[in-house]
């Protein structure tokens, strides 16, 4: 099992915004923060496999993520159920673990538990463990 805390906001990934350059569309993503939080992920996956020793994995795996949010000052509700989507900020994960080898492809990702959650450190917390 590999586990690692990441800081900052969660971003999501998956909303493009397209125009033509050179007549051509070119799409781009709708989150400038992205690379931001992408890296953050990377940086933390690559960290805490690195001292755990963990190898690719590349055979079925269960990922649970929870996604910490700041809250706004003036929301009362306990829960976050407001963009962004739980399956956008999945996506920016998925795509990181894969840069940071420790999953081969995010298709081997079998099973997902996702938490939204409202905190004073926003971030998030990710567990990965093997099914096989």
């Amino acid at each position: 099992m590999l586990k690692f805390v990441v800081y900052g906001i969660p971003r999501p990934q998956g909303s493009k915004r397209g125009f033509y350059r050179n007549g051509r569309v070119v799409l781009v993503e709708a989150s400038k923060q992205l690379p931001e939080w992408r890296g953050a992920v990377i940086e933390s996956a690559k960290l805490a496999a690195l001292e755990s020793g963990w190898v690719t994995c590349d055979s079925a795996c269960r990922v649970e993520v929870t996604f910490f949010l700041p809250k706004p000052k003036t929301v009362k509700r306990q829960f976050p159920i407001v963009p962004p989507d739980a399956d956008k900020l999945l996506r920016a994960v998925f795509d990181s673990l894969t840069a940071a080898k420790v999953v081969s492809d995010d298709s081997v990702i079998c099973d997902v538990i996702v938490l939204k959650r409202y905190a004073d450190s926003p971030g998030a917390v990710v567990t990965v463990m093997p099914l096989l």
